[in-house]
């Protein structure tokens, strides 16, 4: 009997860009950095900021104006399961506490 090869298909683990920054929404923060890493339960994002409020979202993603941000020295960490949503961030990092 002959046996069937079967390709297997690898599928993308994540949708992800390394290098991209994004907005981050968990679900009690939002942040802004770039992604480093992408783990299984864990993404490593530096230059990061916590974004304390974002105004109008729309305005926020669409210019990237930010009310009240504050820088985070080094990496940080985030649970994936506590991300909600994520958007690309193609505007300058915030550096500066605001």
């Amino acid at each position: 009997m002959k046996k069937k090869v079967v390709k297997k298909v690898v599928e993308k683990t994540h949708p992800y860009k390394l290098g991209q920054a994004y907005m981050f929404v968990t679900v009690t923060r939002y942040y802004t950095g770039v992604l480093k890493w992408v783990g299984d339960k864990e993404l490593v994002i530096s230059d990061a900021a916590w974004v304390a409020h974002t105004d109008r979202y729309n305005k926020a993603l669409a210019k990237g104006e930010l009310r009240s941000v504050e820088p985070i020295p080094g990496d940080v960490i985030l649970g994936r399961g506590a991300i909600v949503e994520v958007a690309e961030w193609n505007h300058a990092l915030p550096s500066a506490v605001k």
